[in-house]
């Protein structure tokens, strides 16, 4: 039960901040600062399509859950790595340079 009410107020909390249109934002303010001069691909989906990858993936969840209730037991969050690692080298080359910046958001969430 105790599940359930969490879930539902973490979506009541994200919808009141309006979590979505804040990262999308965001990626839209990549866009202007890091924008190449000719109009290739766009920075912030690049951007968004990387953090929600690899932030939002049943793994991460998972495997943060067994590191920290099981002692030296860290193997699901290096295969994550690892997996993380070739998506974002297709990613990038595929959607550009927003992917790198991407990088640097999933060290402060």
């Amino acid at each position: 039960m105790g599940n359930i009410i969490i879930t539902i107020g973490s979506m009541v909390i994200g919808e009141g901040l309006d979590l979505d249109k804040k990262v999308k934002q965001l990626g839209l303010l990549m866009e202007t600062k890091f924008r190449p001069k000719e109009d290739t691909v766009s920075i912030s989906k690049g951007f968004i399509t990387a953090s929600l990858l690899v932030c939002l993936g049943a793994m991460s969840i998972v495997g943060a859950l067994q590191s920290g209730l099981t002692v030296n037991n860290h193997e699901t969050l290096l295969a994550k790595s690892l997996i993380d690692a070739v998506v974002a080298l297709v990613l990038a080359s595929s959607l550009g340079v927003g992917v790198l910046l991407a990088g640097g958001l999933v060290p402060h969430l």
